[in-house]
């Protein structure tokens, strides 16, 4: 990352009073594990904060460091905004991904009704793709990042802070994710090179996959079956075809993982 970025968030940052980290709707291990890491850098530094997701979150977010009582809800937010004076999004690719679509305030089209006696918060957008709206007023969009948790490593990395064992924890397992364990074709060498500094502090792909991949609820179970109940095979092209729905995903309350 471009280190006069990296200075101009982490100044933003140390000149919040409280900061709200924002994770896209039905997060995935990418989203969870970029505000995971950055709410643990913000502990680490004494900086108050908070989470939001506009969807329910994995019953297992705890793993990831996160309290499920410091975490906004849809119910919450439109006053509770108003509190904070920086926002950071993770992985969303507009307002609506960020769950942030129905607060005027925060909308394109509302930063001229800005009520001067409650500002309207500074937004930070972090993300890795190419479809990305930049929709803040900071845009850190790097496509070259195998993940979110790939750029937050590189900001990180140019602030030369100390990533810690747990920090590494979260960011590992967005990379591990958004990869499909290194199998896909987003991973690179700079995403390998990343999990190789991971793994440095002692985190073990073993147990990340165990956690991530392998243990599969009843929910989850029920979703596969569903979607292989679909599979059919193209006649012409003699390849295997199914489909999976958002409506599939909130029928049984699973996450987009």
């Amino acid at each position: 990352m471009n280190t006069v970025y990296a200075k101009e968030i982490v100044t933003r940052i140390r000149a919040a009073t409280r900061i709200l980290l924002v994770m896209h709707r039905r997060p995935d291990p990418d989203s969870i594990g970029s505000a995971a890491a950055m709410g643990e850098f913000l502990n680490l530094n004494g900086i108050a904060h908070n989470y939001y997701c506009v969807t329910s979150v994995p019953s297992d977010i705890q793993h990831f460091g996160i309290d499920q009582k410091d975490i906004l809800t849809s119910d919450t937010i439109k006053q509770a905004v108003y509190n904070f004076d920086l926002i950071i999004t993770f992985d969303a690719g507009d307002l609506k991904h960020a769950g942030l679509d129905e607060i005027p305030r925060l909308r394109p089209a509302g930063f001229a009704q800005v009520d001067h006696k409650r500002p309207r918060p500074f937004m930070i957008n972090f993300d890795h793709h190419a479809t990305n709206a930049q929709f803040g007023d900071l845009n850190i969009v790097e496509v070259v990042c195998a993940s979110t948790t790939e750029l937050l490593y590189r900001f990180f990395e140019a602030l030369r802070f100390p990533i810690s064992a747990r920090m590494s924890a979260y960011l590992l397992s967005g990379l591990l994710v958004d990869t499909d364990h290194f199998f896909n074709p987003a991973t690179t060498a700079s995403s390998l090179e990343v999990a190789g500094a991971m793994m440095s502090k002692g985190v073990t792909l073993t147990e990340l996959r165990q956690f991530l991949f392998e243990q599969r609820g009843m929910k989850s179970l029920k979703l596969i079956g569903e979607v292989l109940s679909r599979l059919y095979r193209h006649p012409r092209y003699n390849i295997a075809i199914t489909y999976l729905t958002e409506e599939d995903i909130e029928r049984h309350g699973v996450s987009d993982q």
